[in-house]
């Protein structure tokens, strides 16, 4: 088939514009919508997005989003907090889950409090070392843990107790994901690999492998509907600086798909919005929020820095209207740090 030189000029433009039209406006300056002053270095975002949660020195918070009021709806005292501990909320929003990720914390349990009532329902003994990572499963029915023993642990939200175990890394698990149907577990961790999981079986469907070292998978999310997987992970590290790598693997069989522009910079991790179209992420050196289309693997919008900051975390708001973000160690040393709402939109 032939086509005239003018009609395929106007072809490509208007598919051009079809696909733009699926994205949502990235266009304008960012703003920083709102802020609070804070040391917190741990943020969850509920998925209604009323609520936000952080660890801040004098314990657990969570304040309320709507019209960025920031009034405190709970607290959780400081014995269960930490410099390094974690949080996380359950889908439904009627559970907070606290954990710590380092050898400096109280605790290896996770502990699951009611929300907003902040009564303790249940303290999950069975990690033998500290716990890294905490995912739910979409529908909150499962909820993954992983960290320093190696060994991925299974919840059943129901009864709270374990419901099946996974052992097969031979460093610390730092990243887990579960997909939308149950069916699949992908893991990151420390020893170079990345490993899928069939929910049924107690033996990993795939592995990759990337050069030896000492390097880690920082974050592991399925996307396009369970079909993908995408991760961060220093695989080709260079000394100085890290090279931080986001890449994308086929779920059925750990083929590369895409590896996504980098910006320069350190990330380490990333954070999937709601609908998983869209990946940002935190780190240091970068002078910039990123976000990137998961379909192009392109930076679609970038937020300049007003000034020199790091960001420990980053979340998005449900809805995609907003990022927040938590401040880096050099902010909160200085006393100066703070939780940050930016408009993306």
């Amino acid at each position: 088939m032939k086509f005239q030189k003018g009609f395929l000029k106007l072809y490509v433009i208007t598919a051009a514009l079809a696909v733009a039209a699926l994205l949502p406006t990235m266009e304008g300056n960012a703003e920083i919508v709102a802020q609070k002053k804070s040391g917190a270095s741990c943020i969850a975002v509920s998925n209604n997005g009323k609520y936000l949660a952080a660890r801040e020195r004098d314990g657990f918070r969570v304040w309320s989003l709507e019209g960025w009021s920031w009034q405190e709806v709970m607290r959780i005292g400081t014995s269960e907090a930490h410099e390094d501990s974690q949080c996380v909320f359950s889908p439904d929003g009627t559970r907070l889950v606290t954990y710590d990720c380092s050898t400096m914390g109280r605790s290896v349990s996770i502990h699951v409090w009611s929300f907003p009532g902040g009564s303790r329902v249940r303290a999950l003994a069975g990690h033998n070392d500290y716990v890294w990572t905490v995912r739910f499963s979409g529908d909150g029915r499962y909820m993954l843990s992983g960290g320093y023993d190696r060994i991925i642990r299974v919840w059943d939200t129901g009864s709270w107790r374990l419901a099946k175990t996974f052992i097969g890394h031979n460093e610390k698990i730092k990243s887990l994901d579960i997909s939308h149907d149950n069916r699949f577990i992908a893991s990151g961790s420390s020893d170079n690999r990345v490993k899928m999981w069939d929910f049924k079986s107690p033996r990993p469907l795939w592995e990759i492998f990337q050069r030896a070292g000492n390097l880690t998978i920082n974050s592991i999310y399925f996307v396009d509907n369970g079909r993908n997987v995408i991760t961060l992970g220093d695989f080709e590290r260079t000394m100085p600086p890290p090279d931080m790598k986001i890449k994308m693997w086929n779920a059925a069989n750990g083929s590369p798909v895409r590896e996504f522009q980098m910006c320069g910079g350190e990330l380490f991790e990333l954070a999937l919005s709601g609908d998983g179209r869209f990946v940002t992420g935190s780190g240091s050196g970068v002078d910039a929020i990123n976000i990137w289309s998961v379909d192009t693997g392109k930076i679609i919008k970038t937020i300049p820095y007003t000034h020199d900051l790091q960001f420990s975390k980053i979340v998005f708001t449900p809805d995609g209207r907003y990022v927040i973000t938590a401040p880096g160690l050099n902010e909160i040393q200085k006393n100066r740090g703070a939780i940050r709402v930016w408009s993306i939109r």
